[in-house]
């Protein structure tokens, strides 16, 4: 498939295939149509002849993993008043096994890592009972931020979901961050409000605290 986007240095050729494995691997080749000064601007590193991947995590991945946790986290702290505290290595060990944590790597460099779930009761309640893929856990190498990782994730689980047989992509954020709320209504998703959690006894230590945002895509 070949289409254009507009990425945040320049409008780009994006060519999209399905790697023949399971589960599902996406690549993406970027190139830029116009010629781009490649000092960094605003610690970004602008899209150029990049090949940009979705793989599992590997437990070789995890220390890398945590060190984009804990890039993340405080950066968090710099944003909001919300942010993760901490993620037990027995959880990330247990998504991997799963296959269920994935990577995003830039010309073979850890740009980003997600995981995902197949149910989310504690969060999403009686909504939980529909056929869902539920995203957690994003962060990004802030040496390559810029590159749109959310809404190839969102290409990547619409994929996913249609092979699965999934209704719908489900995320959450805490609530009162208006900057992250749009930039998931841009990525695709759909707000549906905000929701109190009861029982977090399942959940990290972030949900603890605060009330949280919740976004969908229905898939067709």
């Amino acid at each position: 498939m070949v289409k254009y986007i507009k990425t945040a240095s320049a409008f780009a050729i994006v060519f999209s295939l399905t790697l023949p494995s399971s589960p599902l691997n996406y690549a993406v080749l970027l190139r830029t149509v116009e010629n781009l000064n490649t000092t960094k601007k605003n610690n970004y590193i602008p899209i150029k002849n990049l090949r940009m991947e979705i793989t599992n995590s590997t437990p070789k991945d995890i220390d890398a993993i945590f060190n984009l946790y804990d890039q993340a986290t405080t950066h968090m702290k710099k944003v909001g008043k919300l942010f993760w505290q901490g993620f037990e290595r027995s959880l990330i060990e247990k998504e991997i096994q799963e296959d269920r944590h994935y990577k995003i790597t830039v010309n073979g460099e850890l740009a980003c890592t997600f995981c995902i779930a197949h149910n989310d009761p504690a969060i999403w309640k009686e909504k939980d009972q529909d056929p869902a893929i539920y995203i957690h856990r994003i962060a990004t190498n802030p040496d390559l931020r810029g590159n749109s990782y959310v809404k190839h994730i969102v290409a990547w689980a619409t994929q996913f979901a249609k092979d699965n047989q999934r209704s719908f992509i489900r995320i959450d954020t805490g609530s009162g961050n208006d900057k992250l709320n749009n930039y998931y209504i841009s990525c695709g998703f759909n707000y549906l409000g905000v929701t109190h959690l009861d029982d977090v006894s399942s959940l990290p230590a972030h949900y603890k605290h605060g009330s949280f945002s919740l976004f969908e895509i229905p898939v067709n």
